[in-house]
């Protein structure tokens, strides 16, 4: 196979499961929704575009660690209980903004004003992310479907971002059509929102607190 037909298959399947792994209601699909209703498709698409770059990065971060990168554990474990609260708060405020019937503002604050800053934030310390993806590049290498090179790897990460970006747009473009009905009912919307971030943040949770049940232990000194 040359290089080109390559990269285009390389391209065509990032780009496939970026879109399809996208679709399933979830945070940011949902929140790019809400923020179509209630700031207009200029702050939605700002919105996208921020979850998009973080996606990227996190794509880049499993591109490497597929090649068996290591994190220092003391640093991974303090950003993980980072996220993890991060993620609590959020839900907790998306909750309590669903059952004030308040707007998405009120819920996420700040995605009205900085919605490029919010989008990747909220993206970044998404917890499905990473092992998605690392799951995902490990399936491919193994496949040889992905080469361990650079054009290649080029290649995966535009595809990914043009996948998440189509699935976005079908969420922005599904909002603005029945944007009279969400307008008044955005509370729905917090629901899902507090709801996925909840269930995100358990998952992280349980996955930490295995990790360090299973941790290995150091041995006694002889």
């Amino acid at each position: 196979m040359n290089t080109l037909n390559n990269r285009l298959l390389v391209f065509g399947w990032a780009m496939l499961i970026s879109c399809l792994g996208s679709l399933p209601a979830g945070i940011l699909n949902v929140t790019v929704a809400a923020i179509v209703v209630s700031e207009g498709a200029l702050a939605g698409f700002l919105f996208g575009l921020g979850a998009v770059l973080a996606e990227v990065v996190v794509v880049w971060i499993a591109l490497l660690a597929s090649k068996s990168l290591t994190i220092p554990r003391r640093f991974n474990n303090l950003l993980n209980w980072a996220i993890i609260l991060l993620l609590f708060v959020m839900a907790a405020s998306s909750i309590k903004a669903a059952l004030q019937r308040e707007v998405i503002e009120a819920a996420l604050p700040g995605t009205a004003r900085w919605p490029l800053f919010s989008g990747f934030f909220l993206s970044a310390i998404n917890p499905f992310h990473l092992p998605f993806w690392l799951g995902w590049t490990v399936v491919l290498r193994n496949k040889r479907v992905l080469p361990a090179n650079h054009s290649a790897n080029v290649a995966y990460i535009f595809g990914i971002g043009l996948g998440t970006a189509i699935a976005f747009f079908v969420y922005g473009l599904l909002a603005q059509k029945v944007s009279t009905a969400l307008a008044a009912n955005q509370f729905i919307l917090n629901w899902i929102i507090g709801i996925s971030l909840l269930v995100a943040a358990v998952v992280q949770l349980v996955k930490q607190c295995k990790s360090w049940l299973l941790k290995p232990k150091a041995l006694p000194e002889s």
